[in-house]
Order: C-alpha cells, then structure tokens, then sequence
C-alpha cells in the first residue's frame, strides 16, 4: 500500500536524517538512512548529582514487568535488568500486561506505546485505575515520535508515568533511569 515507506520518511525527517533510493531493474531497491551521530540520552536523570546518587546506593531485587509487542526489545530490556539482578515477567500486549499487574506486585512496569490489543496508554490508565495499594513505577518505552498521540493525551500519560526510555537504549541509561525513579520516591516518603 506504500504506508511503509511515507512512515519512513516521517521518522528520518524528525531524527533529522537523510534517505536514498537507488533502484536497478532485475536486481533490486537499496534505500539507504542516514542519521546525525548523537550521545545516548540521559533519561530523566539530574546531571548534578546522577553518578554519586545512581551508582553509590546499590537497588535491591525489583520485581520488573516488560510489555512489549516485540520479542527483541522484550528480550534486550529482560537480559539487561537481569543483569542488574533483577526479577522480570514478560507480557506481549497492554492485556497480557495488565492481568499480570492485577496477579503480582511489581515495582515497575517498562511499556512500549504502541501494540496490538491493547496499546500502552490503555494499559498505563487501566493500571492507575486498579487503586493498587503499591502502584508500580511505570517506564514507557519508546522511539520517540509520539506525534499519534493528541496533546492531550501525552498531558494525561506524563501524569500517569514516572519516566520515559527512548530507544534506542542502552544498559547504563536504564540503570539510571531506575536509580532516579527508585531514590527519588524514597526522598520523598522520608
């Protein structure tokens, strides 16, 4: 239906890319994406004091749900919090993810925005809905382009999560990403 490629187009445009074509009859189409270099962003973390906070005070054993409609990611984000010793469960879709919060006690759910069934915001609404005497910290994963969402629906999700992981991501990003969430709740309720 040609959808693909105008999405295509839509996400290098926003990462400030550049994409080719080069097509040869019997032999095939080559497109090629090209993308600016960049660091990997720091993720909700305050530069001031993210290395003596994020990495002095080790977590304990948190208990992780991933929801994720993709295997891989699911897998990447399982492996690495594993290695941070870390307990995970996976879900495939905001309905997998949601009967499994009502069954355990989690102590944060990382989301992918988009999937089958029921999709992230769904799901992160129907969890703030249950009145869980320990809601989850809830992460939504994401590639960024949320310009699906209406202005007031990314409003109404800020309120519902506690931070964000942009893919892509690496271990030392999501590291700290839990450290700020997880110390910061503890100032908090001191």
């Amino acid at each position: 239906t040609g959808m693909g490629l105008g999405i295509v187009i839509k996400l290098v445009n926003e990462l400030n890319g550049k994409i080719s074509v080069e097509s040869k009859i019997d032999i095939g189409t080559e497109f090629k994406l090209v993308f600016p270099m960049a660091k990997a962003p720091s993720l909700l973390v305050n530069k001031d004091h993210e290395e003596d906070q994020c990495h002095q005070t080790p977590l304990p054993c948190l208990k992780i749900l991933v929801v994720d409609d993709e295997c891989d990611i699911r897998e990447i984000i399982k492996e690495i919090m594993e290695d941070l010793g870390h307990e995970v469960i996976e879900a495939s879709n905001g309905q997998e993810g949601l009967e499994k919060v009502k069954q355990n006690d989690f102590d944060f759910v990382f989301t992918d925005m988009k999937m089958p069934i029921m999709a992230g915001p769904e799901m992160i609404q129907e969890i703030c809905n249950l009145n869980l005497d320990n809601k989850p910290f809830i992460i939504a994963v994401t590639g960024g382009v949320t310009t699906n969402f209406t202005q007031a629906s990314r409003d109404e999700m800020s309120n519902s999560i506690d931070g964000y992981a942009l893919k892509p991501f690496t271990e030392e990003t999501l590291n700290r990403l839990l450290h700020e969430i997880y110390h910061n709740s503890k100032a908090e309720a001191a």
